[in-house]
């Protein structure tokens, strides 16, 4: 079968004008439309998520994730199908599908198999692009609500767009707007400095038209001087036909007296020296000398005053046309509230013809509450002569709805200054407000589903780190009856899965406390060079396993910082390094900088493409691991180092090129190093001695799997699946220490069970809450009652060394009463 090319839509002529109308098409890449793509390819599980947009000959790509092509030609466009119907189109299986099967975006590169597209609706309802998703292999999972979600994001798309049109279009309004001001300026700066600096003519003739006088306004307008005019006839500065006519003119005035200009003025031409012509206004006035009758013109030139009404005239066409193409309601009312000027959008808001809104207020349109809200305001604005700026709720009287305006009015001034109206325009925000109540409702919703998946995945993780936890004890007891037999081997692979197990779960207890805040920091004075001397004594042997060189720098400095978290967040970046190290090495150094300090992990691995370097500190993402291989780390560690540092208020900077390698680097605090104060002390673990340990948790192979443990180590083991057991137990003999899971059975948690056998026994015993719940309300609720928090799955060194320590605080305490009893003797 052939291929086909695919139709197109009835309104295409339309739909490409509107395409081409947003001026998005061959623009740069836009950081808005890139995290959208990234986030649906994520967020829909696929390699490729595309903006794309349809026009005369091509599909081309606003946005692109995981797609190299910048466009591709229509023909082959699958989104050339889906903006034939304003719905989604999934193609389940290309090959299954006659439209593509023969496609070569299917046959060949990339081999496309399936496809998902929502169409980009304009609010006239022209489908310009898609919103779309491609994976290369068939998919057969994405029903209703992937469509849905996926329309969504054409939405957010279309509407990204029409805002970036709006503003576009109201800063060209508003640009329009200054340029017409300005002209306006112009033209009445140019009208006063005519009229202030003007200088009339003054020529004074006799019957016969014979000048006699001849001012220096006038030689400065006619180009003669006074002395060449002064008994030559008035004729000369006038063209032809006034020039043969003028002494017809007088002679008639002189016979009749009837005069056409004497007593009134009259625009006429003038002729200047050069014999250009120009306009004048001229009035003449008849006086008698006592012996004849002399006329005074008095002339002036209004060459200016011509220039300036024809400015005028076109400043004011250009002002209305600007007026009428804003789109939102311009007004100018007088003080008395009553219309003098409105375009088209006001009236039409008014629902009635210009005829009938000029000259009418407020209260002829609105009800009277509206009408009063809206004349109070224009009062205010009268009085105080300051601009108002306000969110009001305006009646559209054309629709009979209420719209949200948001208003800006100004004083109308006159000449002197004083107000004497309102100029006002209102801009229709209702859909802005719409928009953001949708994002209150989606912050809301996406609130409750942060806290959902907090719940679900503190519930998770305990159902998870229940049976590991029992693994991990059983293979501790286990150990000492297969050391040195062949079973032995395969107990340390388990062993090994197990801890990649747990250092998953560990990972997650890690961000779950941090952002439950129950991490705290405590900076101190300390010397940087422990740190750096314990990670060369830890990794140079570890670098030399992989074939790496591990070098450090000498930092003979203190620093403002928490110990142990700095210590962590350096650990973290040693160990990332070495995972994405094949050959070269790792340096730790450290660089003074303003007052500061900037320790810097370096390697020479794979490096990070730049558009990632900021994706690397979200949880479980990697680079070049898409297999997951755990050899290569979680994607927790970079997560836990942002955290901290953000805890410890620590800049933290990454610098990569790919292929070459990267390095990070944190900046802490400088000291005065005579200043500085001890930092904490290593703890020291207490000597192992015998007692009794009761253990109480519901998961009886946990419960069997502790006590056969604790039991190879020479303690004495008490058990208990709840709280009535527990309290049972405490006839047998009283136990020195009490490990109790969280989550028991029925209601009850481990903290029940400690308060109910300190309750019953009369005095505090140490305790521990063994639990694989992560929620950050569990970790809150140990640490208010002063107990260690265990989280499974616990390993056998970890829990012995819990037992020992809560061992020696048992004996301390035991020591303490029995020096008390001895004081009160």
């Amino acid at each position: 079968m052939t291929f086909v090319e695919p139709p197109w839509p009835l309104n295409e002529p339309a739909r490409i004008d509107r395409l081409k109308g947003y001026c998005i098409l061959d623009t740069p890449p836009d950081p808005v439309f890139d995290r959208l793509t990234r986030l649906a390819a994520r967020f829909f599980r696929v390699p490729t998520a595309l903006v794309s947009l349809v026009d005369e000959s091509r599909q081309w790509f606003k946005a692109r994730y995981g797609f190299h092509a910048q466009y591709t030609a229509r023909r082959l466009s699958f989104c050339a199908y889906t903006i034939l119907e304003d719905r989604p189109m999934v193609v389940h299986d290309t090959m299954a599908d006659e439209r593509f099967a023969h496609n070569d975006l299917v046959t060949a590169e990339p081999f496309i198999r399936f496809y998902a597209g929502a169409p980009l609706r304009t609010p006239e309802g022209l489908l310009l692009g898609t919103f779309c998703l491609i994976d290369y292999e068939p998919r057969h999972d994405f029903g209703e609500q992937e469509q849905s979600d996926l329309a969504e994001f054409a939405r957010i798309v279309m509407h990204e767009l029409e805002m970036r049109a709006a503003q576009h279009a109201a800063e060209a309004a508003e640009q329009a707007e200054r340029q017409a001001r300005a002209a306006t300026e112009r033209a009445e700066t140019r009208y006063r400095a005519v009229v202030e600096t003007a200088v009339d003519a003054m020529v004074v003739i006799d019957e016969a038209g014979v000048m006699h006088s001849f001012n220096a306004a006038a030689e400065r307008i006619f180009g003669y001087a006074a002395e060449d005019m002064v008994g030559r006839n008035v004729s000369e500065l006038m063209p032809e036909p006034d020039r043969s006519r003028h002494k017809e003119y007088i002679g008639h005035y002189l016979r009749t007296g009837i005069p056409r200009i004497i007593g009134s003025g009259r625009e006429v031409e003038g002729r200047r020296r050069d014999g250009t012509q120009f306009p004048l206004e001229l009035a003449i006035a008849e006086w008698w000398d006592g012996e004849q009758r002399f006329f005074t013109g008095i002339m002036r030139d209004i060459t200016q005053r011509r220039m300036i009404e024809q400015t005028l005239q076109q400043t004011n066409r250009l002002l209305g046309t600007l007026i009428e193409g804003i789109t939102d309601p311009v007004f100018v009312k007088g003080a008395d509230g009553r219309f003098l000027v409105v375009n088209d959008a006001t009236c039409r808001l008014f629902g009635a013809g210009r005829d009938r809104v000029l000259g009418a207020r407020d209260r002829d349109f609105y009800p009277p509450k509206l009408a009063a809200h809206v004349e109070e305001v224009d009062r205010q604005v009268i009085e105080t002569g300051e601009i108002v700026v306000l969110e009001e709720e305006i009646l559209d009287c054309t629709s009979g709805q209420i719209r949200f305006c948001l208003t800006t009015k100004a004083p109308l001034r006159d000449s002197d200054g004083h107000v004497v109206g309102v100029v006002g325009i209102a801009r229709d925000i209702t859909e802005r407000k719409r928009f953001e109540d949708r994002l209150r409702t989606a912050k809301s919703e996406a609130e409750r589903a942060n806290v959902a998946k907090s719940k679900f995945l503190a519930s998770a993780s305990h159902d998870l780190r229940q049976p590991v936890q029992s693994l991990v004890l059983f293979m501790g007891a286990l150990q000492g009856h297969v050391e040195g037999t062949p079973a032995m081997r395969i107990l340390r692979s388990m062993e090994q899965s197990m801890d990649g197990l747990r250092m998953l779960l560990d990972g997650l207890l890690d961000v779950s406390k941090l952002d439950a805040g129950l991490v705290t920091a405590n900076p101190v004075a300390m010397p940087i060079a422990p740190i750096i001397q314990r990670l060369a004594d830890e990794y140079t042997l570890r670098a030399a396993e992989q074939g790496l060189r591990f070098r450090t720098s000498g930092c003979g400095t203190v620093v403002q910082s928490d110990p142990v978290l700095l210590e962590r967040i350096l650990r973290n970046l040693v160990e990332n390094a070495l995972r994405y190290t094949e050959r070269g090495g790792v340096l730790v150094g450290c660089r003074r900088r303003d007052g500061q300090l900037r320790i810097e992990v370096a390697d020479t691995g794979i490096g990070i493409a730049p558009d990632r370097q900021q994706e690397v500190f979200e949880e479980f993402f990697q680079v070049g691991n898409p297999e997951r291989d755990r050899d290569k780390g979680l994607g927790l560690g970079l997560a836990v180092v942002r955290r901290l540092a953000r805890l410890l208020g620590h800049e933290v900077e990454v610098r990569s090129i790919p292929g070459r390698g990267s390095t990070f680097a944190v900046t802490v605090p400088l000291i005065d190093a005579g200043g500085a104060s001890p930092g904490r002390s290593e703890a020291v673990a207490p000597e192992e001695s015998s007692g009794v340990v009761l253990v109480v948790d519901d998961e009886e192979l946990v419960r069997t799997g502790m006590q056969a443990m604790i039991e190879t180590w020479g303690y004495r083991v008490l058990t208990g699946s709840c709280r009535a057991e527990a309290i049972g137990v405490l006839d047998d003999h009283p136990p020195d220490i009490l490990l109790a899971d969280y989550r028991l059975r029925d209601g009850e948690t481990g903290l029940d069970v400690i308060r109910a056998v300190h309750a019953r026994l009369g005095r505090r015993i140490p305790a521990a809450i063994v639990t694989g719940d992560t929620a950050p309300e569990r970790l809150a609720e140990a640490q208010a009652g002063g107990y260690r928090l265990l989280h499974k799955p616990v390993a056998a060194t970890d829990l012995r060394t819990a037992v020992v320590e809560l061992m020696g605080q048992a004996v301390r305490l035991g020591a303490d009463a029995q020096a008390g009893r001895r004081g009160g003797a």
